[in-house]
């Protein structure tokens, strides 16, 4: 019986990266070295994530514009985007998985095109293609109300 399973478990392994293949290569979910963001090639290992997690929020934010249309409306939420860090660093396939609309899933998918390239992610030693998915965040600051006996 334990033959039967290590082969299905063998097959249903084999077509996963069979079916994840395209002339490109086979493309990975989770891979040994995950790809990072760039600026934290110099930090040791244990600080590279959350170096690179800290330059990639600072990339977002000081590049995303709030869509008027969005604003006006009051449109918050979550953009869910899906993109591929090939072998040589750069940004393919970008598209939106989950969008709120006002234009706010077009300037997400604008800012992740247009990322500079990252450092690729590594099976055994040799670079990869990775499938990232990202969650960007679309809040408004809220107005702060007057207390009507400060207007005195």
């Amino acid at each position: 019986m334990k033959k039967y399973y290590s082969l299905f478990a063998f097959f249903l392994l084999s077509t996963s990266v069979l079916l994840a293949q395209d002339n490109n290569g086979p493309l990975f979910v989770v891979v040994e070295t995950a790809p990072f963001f760039p600026g934290c090639e110099e930090e040791e290992k244990e600080n590279r994530k959350t170096c690179a997690d800290e330059k990639l929020f600072n990339h977002l934010s000081n590049n995303i514009v709030y869509p008027p249309i969005a604003r006006e409306n009051g449109i918050t939420g979550r953009v869910i985007i899906q993109y591929i860090v090939e072998k040589d660093g750069s940004i393919t396939n970008v598209k939106v998985v989950r969008g709120i609309g006002g234009g706010c899933d077009e300037e997400a998918q604008r800012v992740i095109e247009n990322m500079p390239n990252w450092i690729p992610g590594l099976q055994r030693g040799i670079p990869v293609r990775v499938q990232f998915t990202l969650p960007i965040a679309f809040t408004l600051e809220k107005k702060k109300k007057k207390k009507w006996w400060k207007s005195f």
